[in-house]
């Protein structure tokens, strides 16, 4: 599937050396995504799909199962060299919260979100997926200062240990 076919690109969200990550709309359900598009060639992309796809389909009772993000949607380039995921959008991060605290978060901010924290690696750990890239700037909040439901993300790094 071609990615523009279904996807409108609304705006480049950060650029690293080896994705960039794209606020689009999804034109079938008029709804904010997000889009990690891989620059060059990287085998990474297949292993980070088979993985989200591994946690939203692990088991969603899980008490952790809602603090990881769940892909949406993957699109595979035409050459099959990689793949784009889609991922809902979500306004801020983690590490943003915390800079807003110069002088420390509420005690019961952070007692709320080191539990999500701990859940959602939790959940990760359960389905024999580990993280890799634990910090703030990998936690999303779904509005900027909404802390009722973080979402680990970026599982460029992890590891599927399940055999």
């Amino acid at each position: 599937m071609d990615i523009t076919s279904r996807y409108n690109d609304i705006e480049i969200l950060g650029k690293g050396s080896v994705a960039t990550v794209v606020k689009s709309v999804d034109i079938e359900s008029n709804t904010y995504v997000v889009i990690k598009k891989w620059n060059h060639y990287f085998s990474s992309s297949f292993i980070e799909a088979t993985i989200l796809y591994l946690l939203l389909d692990t088991d969603p009772f899980h008490p952790g199962y809602n603090h990881v993000i769940h892909i949406i949607d993957h699109i595979e380039e035409e050459d099959q060299s990689r793949v784009s995921i889609v991922l809902p959008l979500y306004e801020g991060t983690l590490l943003d919260l915390i800079m807003k605290y110069p002088f420390g978060m509420p005690e019961e901010m952070v007692r709320n979100l080191g539990k999500q924290m701990c859940l959602a690696v939790s959940y990760s750990h359960f389905c024999s997926v580990f993280h890799g890239d634990i910090k703030p700037e990998n936690f999303m909040l779904r509005c900027k200062d909404d802390t009722s439901n973080i979402k680990l993300i970026d599982f460029g790094l992890s590891k599927d240990y399940s055999g």
